[in-house]
């Protein structure tokens, strides 16, 4: 709205609140702020120097950013343990069924390619559940969040950095398995198969 339009819709109580500064050449923006706002305390002036706010927003942005791809890393080495660990137990309950299968015939390898297989299922599911429920909730946020209004074009999904993401952790997933797969293929049917453990 222009000056004029403003002095005929509120009269004579329209006033100036805020105007925007230029600085010379030379001079810093941070030391003149500092200045304007000690010589006129006693008229509560607030002076913001642009670019060091802009600056200022953007390094809080990227350090929230920073810390949630911690927690990111943090959950992922979580998931990895887990299915490590599912995977030890996996081997220690099924032993029977380990040595019972070892003893009509399956060989080492197979039973080894079956733990492999299964970590890869469970890892699988985990990769495709969580991105597809990461790019749900990032598209709500979009959506129906004021900050993205009267943004034109489509929601932006970076599906590079996703596909990389995913492949890392089914790569780290397979490397917690071939320790327990290795422990289930050297289980002997003799030993497995006795009815005290």
């Amino acid at each position: 709205m222009g000056e004029q339009s403003m002095r005929l819709l509120f009269d004579g109580q329209a006033q100036n609140a805020s105007a925007l500064v230029s600085t010379s050449p030379g001079t810093s923006p941070d030391a003149l702020a500092t200045q304007l706002q000690g010589e006129q305390l006693s008229s509560s002036l607030v002076a913001t120097p642009i670019a060091s706010e802009i600056r200022h927003q953007f390094d809080s942005s990227t350090a929230f950013f920073c810390l949630m791809q911690g927690f990111l890393a943090l959950g992922l080495g979580v998931g990895i343990t887990g299915l490590g660990v599912v995977m030890v137990r996996a081997v220690r309950e099924r032993r029977r069924t380990i040595g019972i299968l070892r003893a009509l015939g399956f060989r080492a390898r197979t039973v080894r390619r079956s733990f492999l297989w299964e970590s890869a299922f469970v890892a699988s599911e985990g990769i495709v559940l969580g991105s597809v429920l990461g790019v749900l909730t990032t598209w709500l946020m979009y959506r129906n969040s004021v900050a993205f209004e009267g943004l034109e074009g489509s929601f932006p999904v970076e599906w590079t950095s996703i596909c990389v993401l995913a492949a890392a952790t089914f790569a780290a997933s397979l490397l917690a398995t071939p320790g327990p797969a290795r422990r289930a293929a050297a289980i002997r049917p003799a030993q497995a198969v006795r009815v005290a453990d």
